[in-house]
């Protein structure tokens, strides 16, 4: 991940470290995001599954 060392200066070598939720909304309209599926991680070093199948 190219980032600017003179602000950050930790590597990031995944970028799912950065993702605290993921939130989904199956009809979303453009209008009212509605959620329907979410993953919420339950420690802070854990990583979102992001591995949603929606039929």
């Amino acid at each position: 991940m190219d980032i600017d060392r003179t602000i950050f200066d930790e590597q990031i070598d995944d970028f799912r470290a950065q993702i605290d939720c993921v939130l989904i909304d199956t009809d979303y309209t453009g209008e009212h995001f509605d959620i329907a599926v979410s993953d919420v991680t339950e420690k802070k070093d854990d990583f979102v599954i992001v591995d949603f199948r929606i039929t």
